[in-house]
């Protein structure tokens, strides 16, 4: 993955979004996170904010799987013109909430895991 129309902070500030959350995606959750979505491009002012972007609000790691899923037609729509990248407010909601069971201590992904197996099963 390329990175040269990136801002020259973006490697550092990618990095560190995997570091947080283990390395992991935070949209399946178990899935090593080998890419970085943008949820904004742009700060509620419509200032761009390439390399102050802040991992578990403004980006967000992901599988390439899961990545390509984001910026699927159901998901995402580009538009230049607005502050985020087209991502419906219940695909973001749900990324904060993973970004922040991602950073958890590992251990507690078992525990977790369990418990949302069980929550499916027995519902």
């Amino acid at each position: 993955m390329t990175t040269r129309h990136y801002h020259p902070k973006w490697p550092a500030i990618s990095k560190r979004a995997r570091r947080l959350t283990h390395g992991g995606c935070t949209w399946c959750l178990w899935r090593r996170a080998k890419h970085v979505h943008h949820v904004r491009y742009r700060d509620t002012f419509g200032r761009l904010i390439a390399g102050k972007e802040r991992p578990g609000w403004d980006v967000f790691p992901v599988c390439v799987k899961c990545h390509g899923m984001l910026h699927s037609k159901d998901r995402y729509h580009e538009h230049r013109d607005r502050n985020d990248n087209g991502n419906d407010r219940r695909t973001v909601a749900r990324l904060v909430v993973m970004w922040w069971v991602r950073r958890l201590p590992l251990e507690w992904m078992g525990v977790i895991a369990v418990g949302v197996g069980a929550w499916i099963i027995f519902g």
